[in-house]
């Protein structure tokens, strides 16, 4: 049954297509979600802010997980 559900992973995953400014938005919005201060007085884009200032970081910094991935994850060329 496990089997089944990394399978059934794989192929979900196989199938999710995200740009790298997307992908990396995500993982740093993780350390903002839930932040009152986000709420009152935050800049609404900072974290769309911290990934453009950073592409090159984030690229250098998640490669190896992205690479590592690559069977079940497609980044999108495209910049959104």
């Amino acid at each position: 049954m496990i089997f089944e559900l990394i399978n059934n992973l794989k192929i979900y995953f196989c199938h999710f297509l995200i740009s790298e400014k997307e992908l990396y938005m995500a993982i740093s919005n993780l350390s903002y979600d839930g932040d009152f201060r986000m709420i009152l007085g935050e800049n609404p884009n900072k974290v769309k802010n911290i990934v453009e200032g950073q592409v090159d970081l984030f690229r250098q910094l998640y490669s190896p997980v992205v690479n590592a991935q690559s069977n079940y994850m497609e980044l999108a060329n495209g910049k959104k």
